[in-house]
C-alpha cells in the first residue's frame, strides 16, 4: 500500500515536471518569436539614414539643387529665398519658386526646364536700357519722349529727346510745349501666331534679349536741369513641359520731373513662354510702359508696354535643357 502511494506521487511529480518544461519552451519560442517581429518593424534611425543615403546614391537619383544664381544640369532646382541671377537656369528636371515672398531678378536671363516649372513666388525681370536707348530688333514697348520748357520762359536753351525705339518708334519729344504732353512709346509688333521652334532657336542663340526688352525713355534738359528718361525693362524666356507661369513683372521703369523739364517711361518688356504637352497655367503679368514724368507746364510720354506670347511647342522643346 505504501509503494503504492509512492509510486502515485512520482508520477504525479514527473507530470508536473514535463507541464513546467513544456510551458518554458514554449515561452522561450514565443519570446524568440516577438524580439525578431518588434525589431523587424519598430524604425530605427540607422535604417532610415541606410535607406536615405542609398536612395541619394542610386543612379540618376540627383539632390535638389537650391538659389543658385547660374545653373546648367540635371538636378532639380528648388528657390527658397530671393536670388539675382547672373546666368540662365536650365535643367531636365523640375524647376520651383517654392514660396510667396521669394523674388527671382532674373536680369535678363532665362529659366529652363525639361519638366514642370512652377512658380509660387515673384519673377522681376529687371532694368535692360538706359534713357534714350533703342532695342531696334525688339519687340518689346518703345520708349516715351522728354518734355521741355525754355529757361525762365523764354523759350531757349532746352531740349526734349525722343524716346529709344523697337520694332516701332519711340515718342517724339516735346520742346516748349506749354501745357502739352510729350509722345507716349508704342506697344511693339507681337509676333504672328507661327512663331515655331526654329524661330525661338534663333532668337536664343543670338540673344534673346534683344528680341525682348523694352527701350528707354526719352531725356530731357533746360539751364543746367535734366531728367534722364525711364529704363526699359528686360523680357523673360521662360520654358518647361508645364508652365505654372505666377506672378511675372516685365515693367518700364517711369520718368522723372522737374519745374519745367520731364523725362519719358521706359518700354516694357516681352514675356515669352514655351510649354509642352504638360500645358499651360497663366498667371498675372505685368508688362506696362514707364510712367511719364511730369512737369509744372506740361509732361513726357509714357513708355510703351511689352506683352504676353505663349507658344505651345508639343513635344520637342526649342531649347535642349
Amino acid at each position: 500500500m505504501r509503494f503504492y502511494e509512492n509510486s502515485r506521487k512520482a508520477n504525479l511529480f514527473l507530470i508536473v515536471a514535463c507541464i513546467v518544461i513544456v510551458i518554458l519552451l514554449l515561452f522561450i519560442v514565443f519570446n524568440q518569436n516577438y524580439r525578431y517581429s518588434s525589431l523587424s518593424t519598430i524604425p530605427n534611425r540607422s535604417l532610415a539614414n541606410s535607406i536615405l543615403t542609398s536612395t541619394i546614391n542610386t543612379p540618376n537619383t540627383v539632390q535638389a539643387v537650391q538659389n543658385p544664381t547660374n545653373y546648367t544640369g540635371q538636378a532639380p532646382v528648388i528657390f527658397t529665398k530671393s536670388v539675382n541671377l547672373t546666368g540662365d537656369i536650365l535643367t531636365s528636371e523640375n524647376i520651383t519658386i517654392l514660396l510667396r515672398g521669394v523674388v527671382i531678378n532674373t536680369n535678363g536671363f532665362s529659366l529652363i526646364s525639361g519638366k514642370t516649372f512652377d512658380n509660387e513666388g515673384t519673377i522681376v525681370a529687371g532694368l535692360a536700357k538706359n534713357s534714350g536707348e533703342n532695342a531696334p530688333y525688339s519687340y518689346g514697348g518703345s520708349g516715351g519722349g522728354g518734355w521741355a520748357f525754355g529757361c525762365g520762359n523764354a523759350g531757349g536753351g532746352s531740349v526734349a529727346n525722343n524716346g529709344g525705339s523697337t520694332v516701332v518708334a519711340g515718342g517724339s519729344g516735346l520742346n516748349n510745349g506749354f501745357d502739352q504732353a510729350a509722345g507716349n512709346g508704342a506697344s511693339g509688333d507681337i509676333p504672328p501666331p507661327k512663331l515655331n521652334n526654329f524661330d525661338i532657336q534663333t532668337m536664343y542663340n543670338n540673344g534673346i534679349q534683344q528680341y525682348l526688352e523694352g527701350a528707354g525713355g526719352g531725356s530731357a534738359s533746360n539751364c543746367g536741369t535734366t531728367e534722364i528718361g525711364g529704363s526699359g525693362s528686360y523680357g523673360i524666356y521662360i520654358q518647361a513641359n508645364k508652365v505654372i507661369a505666377g506672378t511675372i513683372i516685365t515693367a518700364g521703369e517711369a520718368g522723372s520731373g522737374s519745374s519745367e523739364v520731364a523725362s519719358g517711361g521706359g518700354g516694357g518688356g516681352i514675356i515669352l513662354i514655351s510649354y509642352g504637352l504638360g500645358g499651360y497655367i497663366p498667371g498675372s503679368y505685368n508688362y506696362s510702359g514707364g510712367a511719364a514724368g511730369i512737369a509744372n507746364y506740361g509732361k513726357a510720354g509714357s513708355g510703351g508696354p511689352g506683352g504676353v506670347i505663349a507658344y505651345n511647342y508639343s513635344l520637342s522643346p526649342p531649347i535642349n535643357p
